[in-house]
C-alpha cells in the first residue's frame, strides 16, 4: 500500500487519544498509517476527518465524487460487499462495547480503544506482525480483565454527570445548528509522507 486517506468525523479524527507530534490527538487512523509505513517502507497519508461532521457533510466535503457512494443508502455492509471493499466491523465485537475502551463522553474512543480499532484495521489489511499490531493477531477482540463492578449509585452519579457535561452541551449545539468542528480544518488535509518508525 502506498497511499491511505481517512474520511469521517471525530471517530476517525482521533479525539481523546494520546497527543501526536502536532499537538492533536493521534487516533486509530494515524496509528494505522504509522504501522503501514513501517511495514511498507513509507506511506502517503491524509486524514480528512473533522469532528461533528454528519454523513452528508463527509460526502460533500471529503469525497469530491459523491457518485461513488450512491449505493451507500443501502448500508455500509451491503455497499462493502457489493464493491468488494474490506470492512472493519468493530461494532459486532463484544469486547468493543466495554465502557473502559471509551472516553467518559461515551462518544469517542479512549487510547486503548483507538489501539484496538487500529489493530482491527491493520488485520483487515493483512498485517500479521505483532509489533505492528501492538499484540498478537486478534488481541483486540479479547475482553478486558474483569474489574470491580461499581455500585448502582455510582452508575447513576456517572450518568447524571455525563448528561450535564456532554449531552446537554451537545443538544444545545444541535439546536443552534453549530458543531464542535465548525471552523476546524482536517488534521492532514493534504497527503503527507509518513516515514517508517524504528522497531
Amino acid at each position: 500500500m502506498t497511499t491511505l486517506v481517512a474520511l469521517g468525523d471525530s471517530f476517525t479524527e482521533g479525539l481523546e487519544d494520546d497527543l501526536g507530534p502536532t499537538g492533536r490527538h493521534l487516533g486509530w487512523a494515524d496509528r494505522v498509517a504509522a504501522a503501514l509505513a513501517t511495514r511498507d517502507g513509507g506511506l502517503r497519508y491524509a486524514n480528512l476527518a473533522v469532528r461533528g461532521r454528519l454523513l452528508d457533510q463527509v460526502v460533500a466535503d471529503q469525497v469530491p465524487l459523491a457518485q461513488r457512494l450512491a449505493a451507500g443508502n443501502d448500508g455500509v455492509r451491503r455497499t462493502a460487499y457489493a464493491h468488494g471493499a474490506r470492512l472493519v466491523d468493530v461494532g459486532s465485537v463484544p469486547a468493543m462495547q466495554d465502557r473502559r475502551l471509551w472516553h467518559e463522553d461515551r462518544l469517542h474512543l479512549a487510547p486503548e480503544g483507538h489501539a484496538r480499532v487500529a489493530a482491527a484495521v491493520l488485520e483487515t489489511l493483512g498485517v500479521t506482525d505483532p509489533h505492528l499490531l501492538a499484540g498478537d493477531p486478534g488481541w483486540w477482540r479479547e475482553p478486558l480483565p474483569l474489574g470491580v463492578r461499581p455500585p448502582r449509585r455510582s452508575d447513576l452519579t456517572s450518568d447524571v454527570r455525563w448528561v450535564r457535561r456532554y449531552l446537554v452541551p451537545w443538544l444545545g449545539r444541535r439546536l443552534r445548528g453549530v458543531s464542535s468542528g465548525d471552523y476546524l480544518a482536517a488534521k492532514h488535509a493534504e497527503l503527507i509522507d509518513v516515514l517508517p518508525r524504528s522497531r
